[in-house]
């Protein structure tokens, strides 16, 4: 990620309320919450059911479809087929670095997921 895609996330985030941020052929998509100035949600796709969550992947989430550790910390959301990894974040024009380095650390976990998913598919 360079700074010049931070700052057309931070446009797209100006004019809407949602970015979407292509890494290794992953989308991540930032969606602005209102509630706080900056804050955002971080979305990613971990896994693709085609219609069904086989069961040694449903077996890794609570009957509630969300796999929380800590508060503060990513999460796993099941929606229908698919289950993503979420964050929220804080998103200010002067940190470049600080939010290059959770997209990386954000991206990594996913692909953690991912393959914890797909190892047995």
């Amino acid at each position: 990620m360079n700074y010049q895609l931070f700052l057309q996330i931070l446009l797209q985030l100006s004019t809407g309320s949602r970015a979407t941020l292509v890494m290794e052929d992953n989308p991540i998509y930032i969606t602005h919450l209102q509630r706080k100035r900056g804050a955002c949600r971080l979305t990613i796709d971990v896994y693709k059911g085609d219609g069904r969550i086989p069961s040694h992947v449903r077996a890794l989430l609570p009957s509630t479809g969300i796999l929380r550790w800590t508060q503060e910390s990513p999460y796993l959301q099941l929606q229908g087929d698919t289950i993503s990894l979420i964050d929220e974040v804080e998103i200010e024009k002067t940190k470049y670095i600080p939010f290059k380095r959770k997209i990386e650390s954000f991206l990594h976990i996913a692909k953690e997921w991912e393959e914890l998913f797909l190892k047995d598919s």
